[in-house]
């Protein structure tokens, strides 16, 4: 009698787990199909976003030539750098294999580039991790690391979003 309530407690245990992981299991085959995530999201992106990126069709793995369409990646921010200098947005990700640099594709006033990247603070604070959305401009290959050059989306962490432009409130407040 015992090994069989050990059985059926068995039983139980792994039906319980397999359905508590299965929507997480199911999440990360839906990203690998991805071709808009780019690398790793540590669990900040949902089905929305991805969704939304999706909207694209010619939307293609990124492979460093395909520029105008969104991708989102994904970093720790101790590789990030933010910074307002003169009318111009910078935030630049630098990591062991390349450098990547994201801009809007205009100049802004002096006050509403530092209220963005307050913006991008508050969602960054008590977080490690970030994913940053955006599209590619180009690549520069014969650097001693890749550099990359993108327009800013948006930026995202489990604590929300940071953004610039007018248009994509709406698609946040969806």
């Amino acid at each position: 009698m015992k090994k069989f309530i050990i059985l059926l407690l068995s039983f139980i245990f792994i039906v319980a787990c397999l359905s508590y992981y299965y929507s997480d299991i199911r999440f990360f085959i839906y990203k690998q199909k991805h071709p808009g995530l780019m690398n790793y999201d540590f669990g900040i992106l949902s089905m929305e976003d991805l969704d939304k990126a999706d909207e694209d069709a010619f939307l293609t793995p990124f492979d460093g030539t395909n520029t105008g369409y969104p991708y989102w990646q994904c970093y720790n921010k101790k590789y990030l750098r933010l910074e307002c200098d003169g009318d111009l947005f910078s935030l630049e990700i630098e990591n062991p294999t390349a450098i990547h640099s994201y801009s809007l594709n205009h100049g802004i006033s002096m006050d509403v580039c530092h209220e963005l990247l307050s913006e991008i603070d508050r969602v960054l604070m008590n977080r490690t991790y970030f994913c940053i959305s955006g599209t590619n401009d180009n690549i520069k290959k014969d650097a001693p690391k890749k550099e990359f050059s993108w327009s800013f989306h948006r930026l995202k962490t489990k604590s929300g979003y940071a953004h610039y432009f007018e248009e994509e409130q709406s698609y946040l407040n969806h």
